[in-house]
């Protein structure tokens, strides 16, 4: 019952792109997904309290069937979408011939009691803000890591983003039925295409190395290029290079040589990689600039990019691992986490960054005051505080102008700049948060509440955001409604009058909008039960959609599954544009948040919906 029930869930998941952890490299490097889940033994996991038993509904209707209109023009990835048949060969792969006994058992030089243990691994734990070791329940470990792998990333939501980052990152018990290695790999996989590249390489330390699977192997490969930390390559290089025919170990071999100083052996490596893989041009240029660049090098590559029209993980890697600046069209070839990557690798400018740290900030990589600080470093490293428009001169006022005016004129003007796109304006707002927090409420500046709050609550300043909530509480341009909206589902506490006269004024700021405020009225219990059904009506909510996902994410919070209740939550919003959530979708997220203990997070949701819908 279990793996027929998850193997449904892959077959129905959306299709939003290339999912699997490819090592995408050019062509000619090898496309394939990660090595096969291990078959060395499992550990048996401690046993967790609360969280042994599996309900019937949870297991019979775990899986995803998202409306037609959940496509978007970021999901050009191609159709990798796995069959139902494929999916549940995903859940034997643990019984697949190990073919790397042949590979020596690398020595140790920590005594056995120092060595980490498979059956948790994370960072996180409760006491730092992390979720229980049980977060993902009694599911099987090969149906999850399936899910995560068939899951797109980035996702619409940046507070959804947040929740999974710790999710993923918390010290999970390992499933019983998966090799604790192959689980850290799929949660890493699944933190890289977040654009998490920092969050995915400290999860893969946790797992000594000794410990590594082919899929770890390949994973830990995709980190080191992601963080262009290619040192940290060299440790699992032989093994990898011996467990996969992917061309990019055997120039690690020459890289791992030149980062040792030994600069005949990287030469006479790098010339043999070029022989064995018949991979050349650019890509090869790429490795020998590397090369160039260890210790006793004595060459030097010019890297021309005239001809380079696509960007992968191969050349961000290596190309940044030197300090070389890609060039911004080539970004536009790449998902968004590449340049959420990009934001934060001390070997580039700060200026080279810029665009990068905006995104990483949206997709709730970068948190307000990372964002605040680096722009407060780019002020420093170059003279744009000189032109009164710059964004580090802007935030300087908007933080410490000599009046509230001027500082909410600074703020306004960062947040109205031209040609922003919506990701970039919502970044604005995040970089403004703590500026709008210090801020003393005032009547007079309601022509700004709305980004006001939408800014404070960017970034969960919600208690200060609450306190504006007597100064604006009237007007009735569709700015005054906008502040409304957001302080409705934003608040601690009800502050503003939630009737069907204020929601329907409200409708003059948009039908998407007004429909993600209706949904998450009622997921987060605001709109009172007897009447929830009508509001849904009205507003065109299927408020009774019984749809497998809904009944999974329902079913999840039930258990109080907040792992799986994050994941799902992904799942369901496999887009780079809020408009393609349904507020149905938006309704059971909000609520299943606000069920497992996490309504702080479930307002944000759904702040975050009203500004960015």
């Amino acid at each position: 019952m279990y793996g027929g029930a998850m193997a449904v869930l892959l077959a129905a998941i959306p299709v939003f792109g290339d999912k699997k952890p490819q090592s995408l490299l050019p062509p000619g490097f090898g496309q394939s997904a990660p090595a096969k889940d291990s078959a060395r033994p499992v550990p048996t996991p401690p046993a967790d309290s609360g969280n042994s038993a599996a309900p019937h509904d949870l297991l019979d209707e775990l899986k995803l069937n998202a409306p037609a209109n959940n496509a978007t023009a970021a999901t050009s990835g191609g159709d990798n979408a796995p069959s139902a048949a494929e999916a549940d060969a995903l859940g034997n792969v643990a019984a697949a011939v190990d073919d790397t006994s042949a590979i020596p058992t690398p020595k140790y030089d920590l005594p056995p009691q120092e060595r980490r243990s498979l059956a948790q691994i994370g960072l996180l734990t409760p006491a730092m803000k992390g979720m229980n070791p049980g977060a993902f329940g009694a599911l099987s470990g090969h149906r999850l890591e399936a899910v995560m792998r068939a899951t797109a990333a980035p996702v619409a939501s940046r507070w959804v983003s947040i929740i999974l980052r710790r999710a993923l990152l918390s010290k999970l018990t390992t499933p019983h039925d998966v090799n604790g290695a192959d689980w850290a790999a799929e949660r890493a996989w699944l933190l890289l295409r977040m654009g998490e590249a920092d969050s995915a390489r400290l999860l893969i330390q946790q797992v000594d190395t000794d410990n590594y699977t082919p899929k770890l192997d390949e994973v830990a490969m995709q980190s080191a290029l992601a963080s262009a930390d290619l040192a940290s390559i060299c440790p699992i290089q032989a093994q990898g290079e011996q467990r996969s025919d992917d061309a990019a170990w055997s120039y690690a071999r020459a890289i791992c040589a030149a980062l040792a100083g030994d600069a005949g052996a990287a030469t006479s490596y790098l010339r043999e990689a070029q022989q064995d893989t018949g991979i050349g041009g650019i890509d090869a240029q790429f490795a020998e600039r590397v090369v160039g660049a260890g210790k006793n090098a004595r060459r030097a590559v010019d890297i021309q990019w005239d001809n380079v029209y696509h960007l992968d993980t191969w050349r961000f890697g290596t190309a940044s691992a030197v300090g070389l600046t890609i060039p911004a069209t080539l970004y536009n070839t790449s998902r968004p986490n590449v340049r959420a990557w990009s934001a934060r690798l001390p070997m580039l400018k700060l200026s080279d960054r810029a665009d990068g740290a905006d995104w990483a900030a949206t997709l709730g990589v970068y948190s307000s005051a990372a964002l605040v600080d680096f722009y407060s470093a780019l002020a420093d490293e170059s003279d744009t505080t000189q032109t009164a428009n710059s964004v580090p001169a802007l935030l300087k006022d908007a933080y410490a102008g000599d009046t509230q005016l001027s500082r909410l004129e600074a703020m306004h003007t960062l947040w109205s700049a031209p040609n922003l796109d919506d990701n970039h304006i919502y970044a604005r707002l995040i970089l403004t948060a703590r500026a709008a927090a210090a801020l003393e409420p005032d009547s007079g500046d309601a022509k700004y509440g709305d980004a006001l709050i939408a800014s404070m609550l960017s970034a969960g300043l919600d208690t200060q955001a609450e306190r504006w909530a007597r100064a604006l509480n009237s007007g009735s341009d569709d700015a005054a409604r906008r502040t409304w909206g957001l302080l409705a589902v934003g608040a601690p506490q009800n502050v503003v009058d939630i009737s069907s006269g204020q929601i329907s004024a409200y409708q003059s700021t948009g039908v998407q909008r007004t429909r993600f405020l209706v949904a998450s009225l009622i997921g987060l219990g605001r709109i009172n039960a007897a009447d929830a059904g009508g509001y849904a009506r009205e507003y065109d909510i299927n408020f009774g959609l019984n749809s497998p996902w809904t009944r999974a994410i329902d079913a999840a919070a039930r258990r109080h599954e907040q792992g799986t209740v994050a994941l799902l939550a992904a799942a369901g919003m496999q887009s780079l544009n809020w408009q393609d959530v349904p507020p149905e979708f938006l309704l059971h997220i909000v609520a299943a948040f606000r069920t497992v203990g996490m309504e702080p997070e479930a307002r944000m949701i759904a702040a975050e919906a009203l500004t960015r819908a």
